[in-house]
């Protein structure tokens, strides 16, 4: 009774050794699968995650593409105002032009003021004392209607011309302003 209780002990041992056995195989197995499901779970999350970096990268690249085509347009939007500012000046100049050269027209004195003005110019070119010159520039000025900007530039020749001594650039200078008279005026 004894051997077979021994054998039945035994039995028993051996058959829960192989439940063991199988338990643990099964385990493993277990393992395997929740690994192999981990790993795919995971090579689905990297993918995700790379997919997430090529979007957020492509969209960058977009937004600073964006930001590059914006700064173009802003300087050129600044471009555009600049010469807009430029061309109202231009038409306030030619409209300030238009408007000496319709009252240097108008009346019937106008005989009168090109014999004056003929008198002035002459006087002007032919003295070689630029203080004569200086005492003239008025009268020029007014005759011809000489915005300030021009008798600026009259006046900073004729300082030239004083600085330098020289009375061929004093010819000179008085043979440009002349041409500048007669050449704005006639062409007028």
């Amino acid at each position: 009774e004894r051997e077979e209780e021994s054998n039945q002990i035994a039995r028993k041992i051996e058959e829960s050794k192989e439940t063991f056995s199988s338990y643990k195989q099964l385990q493993k197995k277990d393992s395997i699968k929740d690994s192999v499901s981990s790993s795919q779970g995971l090579i689905i999350l990297e993918e995700e995650q790379k997919r997430a970096i090529f979007d957020r990268n492509r969209d960058s690249s977009y937004i600073a593409q964006i930001e590059t085509e914006m700064l173009d347009l802003t300087g050129r939007i600044e471009l555009m105002n600049t010469q807009q500012k430029a061309l109202k000046r231009l038409v306030e100049q030619l409209e300030d032009e238009l408007c000496r050269e319709r009252q240097l027209n108008s009346g019937n004195d106008s005989e009168v003021n090109v014999e004056y003005l003929k008198t002035a110019m002459f006087r002007y070119m032919s003295t070689s004392d630029i203080s004569e010159q200086y005492r003239l520039l008025p009268v020029v000025a007014a005759l011809l209607k000489l915005r300030s900007e021009e008798i600026k530039k009259v006046e900073i020749r004729l300082q030239e011309v004083e600085k330098g001594g020289v009375l061929r650039r004093a010819g000179g200078a008085v043979g440009s302003v002349w041409g500048y008279v007669l050449g704005g005026s006639m062409n007028r």
